[in-house]
């Protein structure tokens, strides 16, 4: 019996954790985009400014 109860929490630890990584993974790939479309924009306002003095 105990066993058994060991074996279901360590089931549910692992779909948690998954869970966890998985929102981790999510959460990177978002601020990396945020962060390109931010340097992106960044430097347009900054080429676009250079072009004007021209």
């Amino acid at each position: 019996m105990i066993s058994n109860d060991i074996d279901r929490f360590e089931q549910l630890f692992d779909r948690v954790s998954s869970i966890i990584e998985d929102a981790k993974h999510k959460i990177a790939h978002t601020i990396n985009n945020t962060m390109v479309q931010s340097y992106w924009s960044i430097g347009k306002e900054i080429i676009e400014e250079e072009q004007m003095g021209q």
